[in-house]
């Protein structure tokens, strides 16, 4: 279940993630936590954690009180697809973009980089800007014929 469908553990998250940054962690404002609330955090818990903790080292070093200007303008918000240089297969994995977000390139297109690849999967799904599990379904969605594009 999305963090956003559970409104009630950011506070907790948000305090455990302050303790959990120690003698560095400002005290967290009321401003700040709804702040938190605000946000939709697709990159749910593990995201939440990684802006908090580097809003208080921020505010720590600035020597102010978290406030809701304390959180990345970006942060907890849409999930940016990646780039087209491609992020490979780690882009879900690492916390970066999720693969799904990524609008599904045409068949064409599909067809063109597979072609202009030999049939390599990897390459072509790091051409396409997505995972390689993701563009394997859309050749299978497809039945398209990679093995005839590989070299001998």
């Amino acid at each position: 279940m999305a963090l956003a469908e559970r409104p009630e553990e950011i506070g907790y998250h948000v305090a455990r993630t302050l303790r959990a940054t120690g003698a560095i962690a400002p005290r967290g404002t009321a401003a700040f936590v709804e702040a938190c609330l605000l946000r939709p955090w697709p990159g749910n818990v593990r995201e939440l954690s990684m802006e908090v903790r580097a809003a208080a080292v921020e505010a720590a070093t600035k020597g102010r009180e978290l406030d809701a200007d304390s959180l990345d303008p970006n942060a907890g918000m849409a999930l940016r697809p990646p780039t087209r240089a491609g992020l490979g297969d780690n882009v879900a994995a690492d916390g970066g973009a999720d693969p799904e977000a990524t609008p599904t390139p045409e068949r064409a297109e599909v067809w063109a980089a597979l072609t202009r690849e030999h049939g390599n999967v990897a390459r072509t799904a790091q051409a396409l800007g997505l995972s390689r599990a993701r563009l394997r379904r859309l050749i299978e969605r497809w039945a398209l014929d990679v093995d005839s594009l590989r070299e001998p």
